[in-house]
């Protein structure tokens, strides 16, 4: 994943960066190990799609909704993204040892 992520600075609707892609890329991570079936879109364009997409973020961390990539949302997400690389590394170390194979 891309835990720890610097903050790219505020990133919001209609805005154009490399920051986006980022965001994009990480919100995808997380919501495929939420299994949650919510659309971000590709590219650097912060869309309405991506608003409503880091709305739903930021309702399920439940921190103040405003659809915008702030620092506070940010750290959020590299939090959420580090539960996520911690919970598929826990998964492979036990396959490993069921398997007796080192991690």
């Amino acid at each position: 994943s891309l835990t720890d992520t610097p903050w790219p600075g505020l990133l919001k609707f209609g805005m154009v960066a490399d920051g986006v892609a980022v965001l994009h890329d990480n919100l995808k991570e997380i919501f495929e190990y939420w299994g949650d079936k919510y659309s971000v879109p590709n590219g650097r364009l912060f869309s309405f799609i991506t608003k409503k997409a880091v709305e739903h973020f930021q309702r399920r961390v439940e921190i103040p909704v405003n659809g915008q990539a702030d620092k506070y949302t940010w750290e959020y997400l590299n939090w959420a993204l580090s539960c996520y690389d911690a919970y598929y590394i826990s998964q492979a170390k036990q396959a490993a040892a069921k398997n007796n194979n080192h991690w």
